[in-house]
Formats: C-alpha cells, sequence, structure tokens
C-alpha cells in the first residue's frame, strides 16, 4: 500500500559525525520514525523559532573561531 504524498518537498544534504549518526540511527530505531522525518520535523520546528524578517538587514555576527 503506497503511503500518502506529503506534498511538494525539496531535499537538503547533511553529514554527521559517526557518533550522531549512531544516536540518530538507534532513535530512529526505537521510535519507529525515518531518519528524514526526523531530520524535517527537528529542523522545521527550529526554523519556526526563527523570525527571518527580522533578521533580515541586520550584519551577520562575526564567526568565532
Amino acid at each position: 500500500m503506497a503511503r500518502p504524498s506529503k506534498g511538494e518537498r525539496q531535499g537538503v544534504t547533511s553529514k554527521l559525525s559517526p557518533s550522531y549518526f549512531e544516536k540518530l540511527d538507534r532513535l530512529c530505531a526505537l521510535t519507529g520514525e525515518t531518519k528524514v522525518d526526523y531530520i524535517a520535523r527537528v529542523l522545521m520546528a527550529d526554523l519556526d523559532s526563527v523570525d527571518v524578517l527580522a533578521l533580515e538587514g541586520q550584519e551577520p555576527l562575526p564567526m568565532s573561531a
């Protein structure tokens, strides 16, 4: 049986250190959530907490070493 569509999506690629990948793998195995769904959910929650309009026009903070 096919899964219902989640609507239009675009891909994002990221690399994790092996320890974080292992933790993500274990968490998803325990919860049954896919890595793709988990990462999308966490990333969208973080993006929802940011007011991009308020940040536009501000100078970026200097990067620390």
